[in-house]
């Protein structure tokens, strides 16, 4: 099943990020800057949507302004929110200018965000600046089509990101709105986020909590505790420590959490805390250690 996104900035200026994470939305490229100058609409997007997408700032690329400049003020717009997001920053080209341009402010925007970015443009755009330079962008394409895959442009040989329609709809907006597509599957969206299994299954649990409650979750725990492999085949998630307290999620066999905690409620085995409010049996884990 494709994993789904939307891309989104002032020209969207109220969204319900709950109702489109609920409506199947796993991920969202949010606007942060055009130019030299912040999108107004950034800071209560990228806040909203944090816990419940898989968050990646972009930055719409002038021509007429410094390379240099515009990937300090992209740089300075999202670190002022002390969150860098998940995904790869994103430099958005669909204006008259040069490689030599793009080059320029996607090497300093690796520079400052210590990570290769992510380049948005459309086959026909790329067309008209001719052969890229060498790089390792992967390569987010805008392309509006009835076919399969979208086209590619010179110097790629596959798409990580395709936007394949403006017109599209989700819960908690009214109307148009891009949709995107992830060329993977949701476990090789997380890896590319850079994620470890663990903190995968960590932010999936808090994000399947925050769709149910409607509640944001706290930060992850600083202790590093002590990391559990799941032995079962499915191991439920509840509330507290014991068969009476709600299921808020669901772990499988081979994942990896971290047991902060232990308690032993007379059940089975003890049980182990894995976050706030989220515990399971420690009768289907053991030591990560002692796995094999």
């Amino acid at each position: 099943m494709p994993v789904e996104g939307i891309d989104a900035s002032k020209w969207q200026p109220e969204l319900d990020w709950l109702l489109v994470a609920r409506g199947g939305i796993w991920f969202a490229f949010i606007k942060a800057s055009e130019g030299t100058w912040e999108d107004p609409k950034f800071n209560r997007h990228w806040r909203e949507s944090q816990g419940l997408v898989l968050r990646g700032a972009y930055h719409f690329f002038r021509p007429d302004v410094d390379p240099v400049q515009q990937a300090e003020a992209f740089y300075n717009t999202v670190a002022a929110t002390g969150d860098l997001g998940e995904l790869p920053p994103v430099l958005d080209v669909e204006r008259e200018t040069t490689w030599a341009q793009v080059a320029a402010c996607m090497d300093e925007i690796e520079r400052r965000f210590d990570r290769v970015p992510i380049l948005y443009t459309s086959p026909g755009f790329a067309r008209l600046l001719g052969p890229p330079p060498p790089h390792d962008w992967s390569l987010w394409i805008a392309h509006y089509t009835q076919s399969p895959e979208p086209s590619l442009p010179e110097g790629w040989d596959t798409w990580t990101f395709w936007q394949y329609t403006s017109k599209g709809r989700v819960p908690g907006y009214p109307r148009n709105i891009d949709r995107n597509r992830f060329n993977g599957s949701l476990e090789d969206l997380f890896a590319f986020a850079g994620m470890s299994r663990d903190n995968m299954v960590w932010w999936r649990l808090n994000r399947l909590e925050f769709l149910v409650s409607g509640i944001a979750p706290g930060s992850a725990p600083a202790s590093p505790g002590v990391a559990y492999q799941v032995t079962a085949l499915a191991l439920r998630v509840r509330q507290g420590p014991g068969v009476h307290y709600p299921v808020i999620g669901l772990l499988h066999r081979g994942d990896i959490v971290h047991v902060y905690d232990v308690r032993n409620e007379g059940e089975y085995a003890p049980w182990g805390r894995i976050g706030a409010g989220k515990w399971i049996s420690l009768q289907f884990a053991k030591p990560a250690q002692e796995s094999s």
